[in-house]
């Protein structure tokens, strides 16, 4: 179930800890941007007001926190950015994938015009990006060859997307349209 990260500060934190040295969670450290906001030596810095971010938590039926959903709102442009998906669990489960379905679909509720974020190529979960977009008339804006340098001390490249709001609720209603027939 998706639900506010402001009401869940202890929970994240003790799975933060948890991932933050992991070496399978490289791909969602990458920026040095997201030092402010995921100290690597302490606890993550939570939104408190849409200003500071649009922040919710993966909760599982248990009441466990299971993933952390982030983004930032630039209303001047209308875009939302910066997307931060990270799943605390090894695996992708369905109760996540619900909670990031619901995510993102709540990102295009509010007054934007477009969702850009990126991703590592080599992350698992760019096939993930891939069918979304695919699904939702968004594209693969460019890719950045060997640009970044992540924990391996490797160069990784990254893809850049973006998807229209326009776009995603048109292919929404060609969806409906195809389930009725």
């Amino acid at each position: 179930m998706l639900k506010e990260a402001k009401d869940y500060k202890v929970e994240i934190n003790e799975q933060y800890s948890k991932v933050k040295n992991d070496e399978r969670f490289m791909y969602f450290f990458v920026h040095s941007y997201r030092e402010d906001k995921f100290p690597l030596r302490t606890g993550m810095k939570i939104a408190e007001s849409l200003w500071e971010g649009i922040e919710y938590v993966s909760v599982n039926s248990e009441g466990s926190v299971i993933g952390f959903l982030s983004a930032d709102l630039e209303s001047d442009y209308g875009i939302v950015s910066g997307l931060r998906i990270l799943n605390f669990k090894d695996k992708c489960n369905m109760t996540f994938s619900r909670d990031l379905y619901a995510f993102l679909n709540l990102l295009f509720t509010l007054d934007i015009r477009k969702i850009q974020f990126s991703c590592i190529s080599e992350n698992i979960i760019d096939k993930m990006y891939m069918k979304y977009i695919k699904k939702y008339n968004g594209r693969c804006v460019g890719i950045y060859k060997d640009s970044i340098r992540l924990s391996d001390f490797k160069y990784h490249s990254y893809k850049l997307y973006e998807i229209f709001k326009v776009d995603y609720l048109k292919a929404i209603e060609d969806n409906k349209e195809k389930h009725k027939k």
